[in-house]
């Protein structure tokens, strides 16, 4: 049982190490995606921060607010596939709806983006081995971004904040780093648009591990909607 004192020192650490630190993949988006792309320094950017994804929460959370990483999720078979059912709907709908919206004018600027996008891949040096790297971004680093924006970012702010507030900062945290993304392939208003769809995924995520306390079904989400972007990416390549 933690004393008043204690407690007090527990919140004013997670506010520490959250709040601040939520917008290092924001921060980080410049130099890989404006102002060092396509050079040595801006690829290891891109890698250093993946990592960052895993590292930084499981140091913090064992050294810092001494709590054990991932303790708060128990594994109960119900909620489980109750999760992942939910997610696997909500990422093929998704998807549905991506190759849906293709096929109306939105289709027009996403196919005019196709030379920068070829041009991103290029200089992250994965251009010849795309696969390899989309099977990468979709179905591993779709968990490290579970890991780092669902349970240590939503799951400190739900401690510290009301639940619909943490859900609605840990998804504009999320959209963040994806509108500098989106913006070197897009016209800044749809770059800001498209960014908003990505922060409604994070929001809907958030929720769902609130709601079953696992990262099964936003895992499982994220990787089907990863996949069919990368999808798309690959028709655009080459195109």
């Amino acid at each position: 049982m933690q004393s008043p004192i204690e407690a007090e020192s527990l919140r004013k650490r997670r506010w520490a190490v959250v709040l601040p630190f939520m917008w290092v993949p924001f921060i980080v988006s410049f130099l890989y995606s404006v102002f060092l792309d396509g050079t040595l320094a801006g690829n290891a950017a891109y890698v250093g921060v993946k990592f960052f994804l895993l590292l930084f929460p499981t140091i913090i959370t064992i050294w810092v607010l001494k709590e054990r990483v991932l303790a708060s999720l128990p594994d109960i078979p119900r909620q489980r596939m109750r999760s992942i059912v939910m997610g696997s709907v909500f990422g093929i709908a998704t998807v549905a709806l991506m190759f849906g919206l293709l096929k109306t004018g939105i289709g027009d600027v996403v196919h005019e983006s196709n030379g920068p996008i070829r041009k991103f891949v290029s200089g992250l040096g994965v251009l010849d081995n795309f696969w390899i790297f989309a099977i990468f971004l979709s179905c591993i680093h779709s968990y490290m971004e579970e890991f780092f924006w669902r349970w240590f970012v939503f799951g400190n702010l739900r401690k510290l904040i009301p639940v619909g507030g943490a859900i609605l900062l840990a998804g504009i945290g999320f959209a963040s780093h994806h509108v500098v993304i989106l913006s070197k392939f897009l016209p800044l208003p749809w770059a800001v648009l498209f960014g908003a769809f990505v922060g409604l995924g994070g929001i809907v995520w958030s929720w769902f591990y609130y709601k079953h306390n696992t990262l099964w079904g936003a895992w499982i989400s994220h990787m089907i909607i990863d996949f069919g972007i990368m999808w798309i990416g690959w028709e655009l390549i080459q195109s």
